[in-house]
């Protein structure tokens, strides 16, 4: 129905205008017509050449994204493969790179650069809260939710984090992932240390070109199977510089090879010392 449509777009201009905001994201996009994502494109660029529009679809999207109607679509592909891995001790890292590999394969290298990334929203239970399996939140459950953070800080798209993420908000499945942020603890400083680390790792991701690359590979010079749960990714920018990234998703204590680094740029770490990283840290050095 057009008549529906223009006004639809009427109030998307609306915001834009008056606003100024950047983005729209289309809830359940699978179940909005082809004819309005098209139409509501051309207006949002009209009025922005950089406006992003994102769709939340949580199967193959390719439909959607042939330069005609969304920017990107929620990568829960991704949330899902990075979560199995965490959750899952099962699981190793050769099955990860598969996952990981299965996200960045579905789609063109363009559309790649647009996806969300995302660990938890208010469709899920907070990271946290799963990381915790029904139990009180702990150190380890925490230093796990770290390593996933840097994992998916590690690929390609764009960065997405769920408000009171940033401070490891908890949260069961909806409405309870969808809590009032606690200002008032916020502001009494009580989550000041997770709240600095997320910064830390935003500031990472600005800043160093490698991290945000599409350019990865997982390396198994710790592990030749890829059986184990030692994750060691290779980042590279378009300049030739090097990132690494180690985590020990396993229970052994694991030696770095830093002598193998002219600079030993250590960015990032937890869980390391004397070249040695413990069960459930991450080190990233260059």
């Amino acid at each position: 129905n057009q008549a529906v449509i223009d006004y639809l777009l009427e109030v998307c201009t609306f915001w834009v205008k008056e606003y100024d905001i950047d983005a729209i994201r289309l809830d359940v996009a699978n179940e909005v017509s082809h004819e309005f994502c098209r139409q509501l494109r051309k207006k949002m660029k009209s009025l922005k050449k950089d406006f992003y529009i994102i769709g939340e679809i949580w199967h193959n999207a390719f439909p959607w994204l042939r330069g005609d109607e969304f920017d990107g679509v929620m990568n829960y592909q991704l949330t899902e493969s990075l979560n199995e891995f965490w959750l899952n001790k099962n699981t190793t890292v050769k099955d990860l790179e598969q996952r990981v590999n299965h996200c960045y394969t579905m789609y063109t290298k363009n559309i790649n650069k647009g996806l969300f990334n995302l660990l938890d929203s208010h469709d899920t239970a907070r990271l946290i809260t799963r990381m915790a399996k029904g139990k009180a939140v702990n150190k380890d459950t925490v230093n796990k939710t770290m390593q996933e953070f840097v994992t998916m800080f590690c690929m390609e798209g764009t960065t997405c984090i769920y408000y009171g993420t940033e401070f490891l908000l908890e949260g069961e499945h909806d409405p309870d992932c969808r809590r009032c942020m606690p200002w008032a603890e916020f502001e009494k400083g009580d989550f000041s240390s997770t709240h600095e680390w997320m910064k830390k790792l935003i500031a990472l991701r600005k800043t160093i070109p490698a991290l945000r690359s599409e350019n990865y590979e997982f390396v198994y010079d710790l592990d030749k199977t890829g059986k184990s749960r030692i994750l060691h990714l290779i980042k590279k920018d378009t300049e030739g510089k090097i990132l690494h990234v180690y985590l020990n998703c396993s229970s052994e204590k694991i030696d770095i090879p830093l002598e193998h680094f002219v600079d030993k740029n250590i960015l990032l770490s937890n869980c390391f010392s004397d070249n040695i990283l413990f069960p459930d840290g991450y080190l990233m050095v260059m």
